[in-house]
Order: structure tokens, then C-alpha cells, then sequence
């Protein structure tokens, strides 16, 4: 009796969690619908938001900096798509003691570009990916994402990262 009282009370919390986070379950299970925003709508939520000291790039890009300096952001736009993304850092001098604090982070970086759930899911696709793509002493990780080719790389030795967002030929 016990027994299945317990297992009652894991299927429900299952369903709950799976409810609550069905959008994120969904781009887990289909990466390639991860759409990321609008230029007008990225745009508008980096100058609303915690993005330092953007500056506008003669070809209409962005410059800008987060996380108290330590991330080093180019955004570049072709109509009103997103066309790149570059994201410079130091991983051993971002912010981050636990795994929560590192997805909030991500939320930071991420917001101006994806929707929650879909951030979510990427941080869950890369993290179940990633170690395949990480030596002792380097990570070059690659993966397509709907419209965009997701680039990861950089030296574990020194802790300096890179990564690339870009949007593949039509």
C-alpha cells in the first residue's frame, strides 16, 4: 500500500514538472524549432536591459558588454533577422558558483535573443552534448539549431571562450 502511494506520488510530481515545463520539453525533444527573435525585438530588449555601454557598429551592429564586463558581445543584423553573434569571455572569471547560477546567468545573456523555455533547452541540449566536444585541454563544440549554427570553443587551460552564433545559408 505504501509502496504504491509512493509511486502515486512520483507520477504525480512527474506530470506537474512535465506540465510546468512542457514548452522546454518540447524544444529539448525538437532543437530545430528554437527560433530565436526579431532584430527589432533583440535591439529593443538590449537597450531596456543590463546591457553596458552599447555602441553601434558602421555596418548597424552592436557592441556591448554584460555580466560586470566579463563577457564581450558583437551582434551583427541582416534585415530583421540576427545574422551573428560572438560572444568573447574568460570561463573562470564569469560570476558562476552553482549550476542555478550559471543557467541564471544564461538567462541574462541569452533573454534580448530566445524566449525562457527555449533557453532553457539549449543550456540542456549543449550540457548533455558538450562533453563529447571538451579535451583536458580544449572545447569545439558545433551543433545546427533551427536556422543558426551554435559554436562553442576555447581553451580549459587558459579559460578564454568563444562563441559563435550564425545564421546558415537560406
Amino acid at each position: 500500500m505504501i509502496l504504491l502511494f509512493t509511486l502515486g506520488a512520483l507520477l504525480g510530481v512527474a506530470a506537474s514538472v512535465i506540465l510546468w515545463q512542457r514548452e522546454t520539453i518540447y524544444f529539448i525533444m525538437n532543437p530545430d524549432r528554437i527560433q530565436v527573435k526579431s532584430a527589432g525585438e533583440i535591439q529593443e530588449a538590449l537597450y531596456s536591459g543590463e546591457a553596458g555601454g552599447i555602441r553601434r557598429l558602421p555596418d548597424g551592429g552592436l557592441e556591448y558588454s554584460l555580466l560586470g564586463g566579463t563577457v564581450a558581445l558583437s551582434v551583427s543584423f541582416e534585415g530583421d533577422s540576427l545574422s551573428r553573434m560572438n560572444a568573447a569571455f574568460n570561463i573562470y572569471s564569469i560570476p558562476v558558483k552553482t549550476v542555478s547560477g550559471a543557467l541564471k546567468q544564461a538567462h541574462s545573456v541569452l533573454s534580448p535573443y530566445l524566449g525562457a523555455p527555449e533557453i532553457n533547452a539549449l543550456c540542456a541540449v549543449i550540457a548533455w552534448e558538450m562533453p563529447g566536444a571538451t579535451t583536458s585541454n580544449s572545447m569545439d563544440y558545433r551543433r545546427q539549431f533551427g536556422a543558426y549554427t551554435v559554436s562553442v570553443g576555447g581553451s580549459l587551460v587558459s579559460g578564454d571562450a568563444r562563441v559563435t552564433v550564425e545564421r546558415s545559408s537560406p
